[in-house]
């Protein structure tokens, strides 16, 4: 955090159009009727932790970081869609979260955080200290403090005292680490070594008709591969549902309530003047000097005015790989989201007219500008269907729990366990139903529900017979009962027998690829070159980009074992055969970079620092997971249903 506030004090304030992103993602404090462990919650509270509250404004910092973190990295890519793309709230969740682990772990292990240590920490932000290194003063620190949004003096020293902790533990960690020379040696390696290879793969599939599996067959492949076929405990539900998506449908809303929310709500209905604009981009870097730059856009403005199409152009010349797949186009976009030169231009030029080249930090642009909207108050009957479902959605949510938990106290009360109650329970409201599940495993996804970890823990956590309590799931709520219990078990043949004839097939199939690509191989070393085996096999031969150990070789991916035995060969060595998830390869090692020792003592200490840090994340991971599983961390089920987020398990 220190090191954040230093390089980015002025970015914490957060630009406007952030906060306006903050609140399209609903980042507003709402009231809570849960309690925690510690006693009934405020709205201020978010989760709770071994007993320790965790705030709003704790998770209001944290996201705007990690938003701010992406503004900086995308630029004008980064909007509320796009945060919502990348599950900012969750991120921010995950990140509150471990925080707060490592603080509580490292109190555990008895460290603390002294005051002189504090007071250091302090004097180090350069805005709390004056040109001759003095303290600024309590009025200046006060200001400074409110303006990272903090609450009070004592709320942003408590933050410090936490990163200093932080720090703390993991130094402590790193105390405890032993990196040897030869894994300093072999990380080297690994970095710096280097290939490329022409291969050719033969798909398994061709030999299809060679590899039929007959029935006496797959009992005993089945028997030496039992294990492979092991079912976990499996569980069998029925649950009463409350579907939120038909309630909604049947809730009503009068036109006065309409035209109240939109005079009560005229912000949210306030649009900015927004343009519609696409672009080709030429750019001035390393590779072309402005002069070339100018040139190449000038020649595409050419094309343009010969009447080619714009979005063809921009696909054959544009360099923004964000937009030229799109034929340039950047959607509509507002004043402040473009660079000035450019907002400038597209905001000046008329509907359908191209403007430029114009000149940007980026390079020459051309633009074309295909839409305007207006800014202002939007008009009250262009809106009033979505407030009109808005208004439903959030009536359907909150009634959808208020039932659930009406019908799950009537189903205690009277006892309404047997399918046949529950089917007439059901019968009482068209927005209710009764469904069965078949056997699932707990890591499985649910039929019509999903991966609901509530409800995956209620299953598997209740008796056979017993009810749950109403669970939120994407649909609604429901109240589910558990109908049967599966113990871990091996399946009969029967059960499987189609997975063991496919899996036998496969088996086959491959053992004849690696056969022929065997014979291949030994082709190649009497002399013939690939090109001519891959006529033979009729395949094509393919060229790989460079790679290292463990990375991924062109368009095959990660092949396991594939990038080890090309860096294990000089050039000109052939490998093989390798086995695919289609088939199986051959190849031919074309370049070869390797490693020298002068390198390897000049890299020597940042390979173990950094084999260092990376042992100490490796630890730092495992201790967050196993205090996640230890701690049960308690979740405000009000915030997330807000924000939408999944409730985040003991593995997040």
């Amino acid at each position: 955090m220190l090191q954040h506030m230093r390089e980015n004090f002025r970015s914490l304030k957060w630009t406007l159009w952030l906060v306006v992103a903050a609140f399209v993602l609903g980042l507003t404090v709402v009231p809570s009727t849960c309690g925690g462990p510690g006693g009934p919650t405020t709205d201020r509270d978010i989760a709770w932790l071994d007993g320790e509250a965790i705030s709003i404004d704790d998770y209001r910092r944290v996201y705007e970081g990690l938003a701010e973190s992406y503004r900086r990295s995308l630029g004008e890519q980064f909007n509320a869609d796009f945060a919502r793309q990348l599950g900012l709230p969750r991120q921010a969740l995950q990140q509150l979260m471990s925080q707060k682990i490592m603080v509580q772990e490292a109190r555990r292990l008895g460290l603390t955080v002294s005051n002189l240590e504090l007071r250091r920490e302090i004097l180090e932000i350069p805005y709390l200290v004056d040109d001759k290194g003095a303290f600024v003063g309590e009025q200046q620190y006060a200001n400074v403090v409110r303006a990272l949004e903090y609450p009070s003096i004592p709320a942003f020293e408590r933050a410090l005292r936490e990163d200093i902790l932080m720090r703390k533990l993991r130094s402590a960690l790193a105390a405890n680490i032993y990196v040897s020379d030869a894994e300093v040696e072999a990380r080297y390696r690994k970095d710096v070594e280097r290939a490329k290879i022409r291969y050719l793969e033969l798909p398994a599939n061709r030999f299809a008709n060679e590899a039929t599996v007959a029935d006496a067959e797959l009992a005993p492949y089945f028997e030496a591969h039992r294990e492979e076929y092991r079912k976990p405990e499996q569980r069998g539900v029925s649950y009463l549902l409350v579907d939120q998506n038909k309630l909604r449908a049947s809730l009503e809303v009068s036109d006065s309530e309409l035209a109240t929310y939109y005079e009560e709500h005229r912000d949210e209905f306030t649009q900015e003047e927004q343009v519609r604009a696409r672009h080709v981009l030429v750019k001035v870097d390393d590779q072309r000097t402005d002069a070339q730059a100018l040139t190449a856009v000038e020649a595409a403005k050419r094309r343009l005015a010969g009447g080619e199409d714009f979005a063809k152009v921009a696909a054959e010349v544009s360099e923004d790989p964000g937009s030229k797949d799109r034929g340039g186009d950047l959607g509509f976009f507002g004043r402040g989201r473009m660079v000035p030169e450019f907002e400038q231009a597209a905001y000046g030029a008329e509907i359908g007219q191209v403007v430029g080249p114009v000149k940007t930090s980026f390079g020459y642009h051309l633009i074309e500008v295909l839409a305007k909207k207006a800014g202002g108050l939007r008009p009250f009957e262009e809106v009033k269907n979505l407030i009109r479902a808005r208004l439903q959605s959030e009536r359907a949510q909150s009634e959808a729990e208020g039932r659930a938990k009406t019908v799950a106290q009537r189903i205690k009360d009277e006892k309404l366990t047997s399918d046949e109650k529950l089917k007439a329970l059901a019968a009482e409201a068209p927005y209710y139903a009764f469904e069965k599940v078949s056997p699932f495993g707990e890591k499985d996804p649910v039929p019509n529900v999903g991966r609901v970890p509530e409800f995956a823990q209620a299953a598997f956590s209740l008796k056979v017979g017993e009810m749950s309590e109403p669970i939120k799931i994407p649909r609604g709520w429901l109240v589910l009962r558990v109908d049967e219990i599966k113990e871990p078990r091996i399946p009969e043949l029967s059960e499987v027998t189609a997975q063991v004839r496919s899996a036998l097939a496969r088996k086959k199939q491959g053992e004849r690829v690696r056969a022929r690509l065997e014979v291949a191989r030994s082709e190649v070393g009497a002399g013939k070159s690939l090109d001519q085996l891959a006529t033979e096999l009729g395949v094509e031969v393919k060229d790989s980009e460079e790679f290292g150990a463990g990375q991924p070789v062109g368009a095959l991916g990660v092949v396991s074992g594939l990038a080890e035995a090309a860096l294990a060969l000089p050039a000109g060595g052939v490998g093989g055969p390798i086995d695919t998830r289609t088939g199986g390869l051959l190849f031919q090692v074309v370049d070869r970079k390797t490693w020298n020792r002068a390198g390897f003592e000049a890299a020597k200490d940042t390979t173990r620092a950094t084999l260092e840090r990376e042992e100490v994340n490796r630890l730092l991971s495992s201790l967050l997971t196993n205090r996640r599983r230890e701690l049960s961390p308690t979740w405000n089920p009000t915030f997330l249903t807000r924000f939408g987020i999944d409730q985040p398990d003991a593995e997040s």
